[in-house]
């Protein structure tokens, strides 16, 4: 019975570590900006403004999260109108987008190591409209913008060394009253504490009280 438990608490700790891999990132801060095509400099309709915390979700990285009603991971007002922010292969539907209509990407991913991010399935429902809003370059109906190479098939990501990272990207609005035009976001996130290492604490921890039972036993 003694033997068999030193395998038991490795195996369990592998088990807990490989079902709780996906990392999490707390969304703490916003924003959204808007490229003029015409000039080239970029407008921020939103002033630019944190947005209430309590208005941002977690993203979880490999999951699809939210959607364009309820339980969005960022809720904003864009020229006073409320602006619901998800994740999704494809868009859900609304007023005026059938659903499925709008192909998205890989649910999201960021890299800390690398300084990079995949973000392509962010989707936006505005004023009864939904776009992709992920960072892409497959997107026409910028390609007559004179800053089409703003956009990237990567999001970027940046350490402010208090804590946070800024996850950056640009995208292409196809569609409704700004079509043409490059956004540009940038999600400010917390990493949660990076759980294989909890997890190979928490096993090396039990280890250790087992050896001290032991010898208290001898």
């Amino acid at each position: 019975m003694k033997k068999t438990l030193f395998p038991s608490v490795i195996a369990l700790t592998m088990s807990i570590a490989s079902n709780a891999s996906a990392s999490s990132f707390e969304i703490t801060d916003f924003r959204f900006s808007l490229q003029d095509p015409a000039f080239g400099d970029w407008q921020t309709p939103t002033g630019g403004q944190p947005i209430n915390p309590t208005q941002y979700g977690t993203l979880v990285e490999g999951v699809y999260q939210g959607s364009n009603s309820t339980n969005e991971l960022v809720n904003f007002t864009f020229f006073g109108i409320e602006t619901h922010v998800y994740t999704s292969s494809m868009n859900q539907g609304s007023l005026n987008t059938p659903a499925g209509s709008i192909l998205g990407g890989p649910a999201p991913t960021i890299d800390l190591n690398l300084l990079t991010a995949d973000m392509s399935s962010w989707m936006v429902e505005w004023a009864g409209t939904e776009f992709n809003q992920g960072n892409n370059t497959n997107f026409g109906a910028c390609s007559v913008n004179p800053n089409f190479s703003l956009l990237s098939s990567i999001a970027t990501v940046t350490d402010n060394n208090n804590g946070t990272y800024a996850v950056n990207w640009n995208s292409c609005i196809e569609g409704g009253a700004f079509n043409g035009r490059i956004g540009h976001w940038q999600l400010d996130v917390v990493s949660a504490v990076p759980v294989p290492a909890a997890v190979w604490l928490f096993g090396s921890g039990l280890l250790g009280l087992i050896g001290v039972a032991k010898r208290k036993k001898a």
